[in-house]
Formats: structure tokens, sequence, C-alpha cells
């Protein structure tokens, strides 16, 4: 009896556990009131824009990086450039900066829809 139910509950958390979203994960609006979509693709995060002129472009990927840090490139789609990129994650708002080297940077703040 008790192995069935080892069983069951082992089974219950393979089916469930890829139903867990990293807290990344979503839509969100810049501070250029722009909506991007944030989603898995392959071991990383993948950022596009979902609205505006440039809807479908591709504006970043990023890693997790531990403790809500995120690290990868973020692209200026207006422009094409992509820079060093980097999110951290704090409830409803995301911190993002873009560097063109350690001193030239420029930072957003993305919250959540």
């Amino acid at each position: 009896m008790l192995r069935k139910l080892v069983v069951a509950a082992a089974a219950t958390f393979m089916m469930t556990a890829g139903a867990y979203a990293d807290p990344i994960e979503g839509t969100w609006l810049t501070g250029d009131k722009v909506l991007l979509k944030i989603s898995p693709c392959g071991g990383n995060f993948c950022i596009t824009v979902a609205s505006g002129q440039h809807k479908g472009k591709s504006a970043g990927s990023m890693a997790a990086s531990g403790g809500g840090s995120y690290k990868g490139s973020v692209t200026r789609v207006s422009t094409g450039k992509t820079y060093k990129g980097s999110g951290k994650l704090s409830g409803n708002t995301l911190r993002v900066k873009g560097c063109v080297a350690a001193v030239l940077c420029e930072s957003q703040t993305w919250t959540r829809q």
C-alpha cells in the first residue's frame, strides 16, 4: 500500500514539475510602453516584442544566474543593436540593463502585465 502511494506521489510530482514557470516568464511592459514576451527557449529565456511596429522581433535572450538575476543580451529593436544585458527580478518589476562597455550602460524598469 505504501509503495503504491509513493509511486503515485512521484508520478504526480513528475507530471506537475514542468508546469512551474520561471518567475521571469510572462508579458512585460517596458519604460517605452512596449509589450515584451519572455518565454523559455533552449536553456535560456527569449525576449520577443509583443506589440507595436516591431512586433515579433527578437529583443534578446537571458539565462538565469541565481537569486532573481539574469544575464545575456538585450536588443534595441528600433536600431537593431544588441548589448550585453542583465536583469534583476523583484516581485512584478524587472530592472534591465544593457551595456556597450562596463561604463556605458542604460537601464530600464519593466513591469509585469
